[in-house]
């Protein structure tokens, strides 16, 4: 049996919502007081605090990598920030009006998308500009897990026991307008979806709380 090494004391808080591995093998948590903490986790010395990012007024939900290296988090307080670890700041700010950001996925373009809140939608955002550039409507609760697939497609999952599959080519520099990529129901589940990860073979996995289901998305269209 495996050591086990607990992150306690001062360094993270009890009440973590959101773990993600960093490139350099830091940890870095979402916590329920609005911070994201990073900590050193070696194998044989003491876990360290590395930094402590403070900006959210509630509590962190999702943690992304995003290519470049920064870190973006999603809160109940409706926004995304992304950070810039070598600085230790927050270098832009998503906002949405009226709703939480619970489910991060960056896309194979670059973009990034969250979900959250109780109107279904899966918003997309330009991350050079911090601005919003489409809006996905067809969930008709909450958008409560999202996967990228390599082929650029997003897969995202909620409370109404469907799984969506969005087609989400564009031209470059265009905006789309709400409901306007292509979408199917890949699947449905036995109750809300609460976890979709993609698999190396191109299948996407699922959790509904009972179970994992393991779905085949059909092939891109051309």
């Amino acid at each position: 049996m495996g050591a086990t090494h607990n992150v306690s004391g001062g360094l993270i808080s009890a009440n973590v919502s959101a773990l993600t591995a960093l490139a350099d093998g830091r940890l870095a948590a979402g916590c329920g007081d609005g911070t994201v903490r990073v900590v050193d986790v070696p194998v044989d010395a003491p876990v360290a605090m590395v930094m402590v990012l403070s900006g959210h007024t509630g509590r962190v939900m999702a943690l992304v990598v995003l290519p470049d290296g920064r870190l973006a988090s999603g809160s109940w307080d409706g926004s995304v920030r992304v950070w810039d670890l070598s600085m230790r700041v927050c270098v832009a700010t998503l906002v949405r009006r009226g709703g939480c950001m619970t489910e991060l996925a960056v896309l194979a373009d670059g973009r990034l998308a969250s979900g959250g809140g109780v109107d279904g939608r899966v918003r997309l955002w330009d991350l050079s500009t911090a601005t919003c550039v489409g809006v996905l409507a067809g969930h008709t609760t909450a958008v409560t897990a999202m996967a990228a697939l390599p082929d650029g497609r997003l897969a995202s999952g909620s409370h109404g026991c469907t799984i969506r599959l969005w087609s989400l080519q564009r031209e470059a520099g265009s905006r789309m307008a709400e409901g306007s990529a292509t979408e199917m129901v890949l699947g449905r589940q036995v109750s809300g979806t609460y976890a979709l990860v993609t698999l190396p073979d191109g299948r996407l996995a699922s959790s509904d709380g009972e179970g994992v289901r393991l779905w085949l998305p059909p092939p891109l269209a051309p």
